[in-house]
């Protein structure tokens, strides 16, 4: 039996190489916020369920692919929020565009566009090392992308634990990487969307600079609100704090 109609539920997507496992502990802290939610978790194409596809080379179609995954019943309705996650929160952009009749609000973290802003924002020059050792040194690379992407080191050793365990079962290739990448590269932003959003980013991001979630905000007229320390992995570095400021947006 499906849940009621007044029950929220939430769409969850991930960025680029990730997949839903890497929302690690988010999850349940969230659940602690929203018991009653039921949340679809969804992987980008050549990542996590569907790790063995190939990535298209435009986020156009991924929403696509990945709208297909969801109920057909739930469709139409305006009943999902969208919390996407960096390349997860352009197919939460694109999919507003396209389909608002599917949402009732889009959260974005720690997301950009191109055209918006110069792309050493997009991709901050610092990151590019530790991308480029992550390749080479692999029995080191969740180590290294770790250093880059987190800031909250009380999690280290569990995170990493994690990020091991997902890469030994359902491994991102190559291939798959770069073609997120450049989908990732080639999205820009419709400025006329019809639906009730907000960013989230953070200060501490060594990754994507806070620069992008505030040009973003500026041009699409949300609320933006940005964490003091927090770096790329916000939901791993500060659960509470995001899931503290979703709650108060979508009441």
């Amino acid at each position: 039996m499906f849940p009621m109609s007044n029950q929220k539920k939430f769409i969850f997507l991930r960025g680029l190489t990730r997949e839903s496992r890497h929302w690690g502990d988010f999850t349940a802290h969230f659940k602690t916020q929203f018991p009653d939610a039921q949340i679809f978790f969804l992987d980008l194409p050549g990542a996590g369920k569907m790790h063995k596809d190939v990535c298209p080379l435009n986020v156009k179609s991924m929403v696509d692919i990945l709208r297909r995954q969801l109920p057909q019943e739930f469709l139409g309705k305006g009943e999902f929020h969208f919390i996407g996650m960096s390349l997860g929160g352009m197919v939460a952009l694109e999919w507003s565009k396209r389909y608002p009749e599917d949402l009732s609000s889009t959260i974005i973290i720690n997301s950009s566009a191109s055209k918006l802003i110069p792309f050493w924002y997009r991709l901050r020059p610092g990151a590019y090392p530790y991308i480029l050792l992550a390749g080479i040194l692999k029995s080191k690379q969740h180590e290294m992308i770790f250093r880059k992407v987190c800031q909250n080191q009380n999690n280290r050793t569990k995170t990493i634990a994690l990020w091991k365990e997902i890469h030994a079962t359902s491994p991102v290739s190559l291939t798959n990487a770069i073609r997120q990448i450049y989908s990732a590269s080639q999205f820009r932003l419709s400025k006329n969307l019809k639906i009730k959003g907000m960013v989230i980013s953070s200060y501490g991001d060594e990754l994507v600079s806070y620069r992008c979630s505030q040009k973003l905000a500026a041009e699409l007229g949300w609320p933006i609100k940005i964490h003091s320390w927090g770096g790329h992995e916000l939901s791993d570095d500060d659960p509470e704090w995001v899931i503290t400021e979703i709650k108060s947006f979508i009441g």
